[in-house]
């Protein structure tokens, strides 16, 4: 039997959102009645076998009563992923070749002549003349 043939069956309520208000808060005292009942019945078993009761479990009704609720954060929108460095690496769809992998080998005589002529720093060493032995002896 369909609605539109038996509207007889419908009992229209005149305060529809209080009568929807009570039931949920109704539920609501079902649950934590239910998890109350649920809690007292792991801490009897908990004292029976000897170890320690759990913690009571949080009430829904005073969230101020719960001191380690975190706040919770938003969903991110399309803009927090459009944040400039969000993925500052990816950020250009081209990426051009990584340049050709040049190996050296620094032969040990190179490096003690180095060691050789070095630069000190001092106020008569002209820095670009040893650049430029550097550059030589290299």
């Amino acid at each position: 039997m369909t609605r539109r043939s038996n509207k007889d069956n419908l009992v229209e309520h005149p305060e529809i959102d209080k009568l929807e208000k009570q039931l949920r808060k109704q539920k609501a005292q079902e649950m934590a009645d239910e998890a109350a009942r649920a809690h007292a019945a792991e801490v009897a078993r908990a004292q029976e076998e000897g170890r320690d009761p759990p913690p009571p479990p949080p009430n829904p009704q005073d969230p101020a009563g719960d001191v380690n609720v975190q706040p919770q954060a938003g969903a991110p929108t399309i803009g927090d992923y459009d944040s400039a460095d969000a993925f500052f690496m990816d950020r250009n769809p081209i990426h051009p070749p990584l340049p050709a992998r040049n190996d050296y080998e620094i032969k040990p005589q190179i490096i003690a002549l180095v060691r050789q002529n070095q630069f000190n720093g001092l106020p008569a060493e002209h820095p670009l003349d040893h650049i430029e032995n550097f550059d030589q002896d290299c």
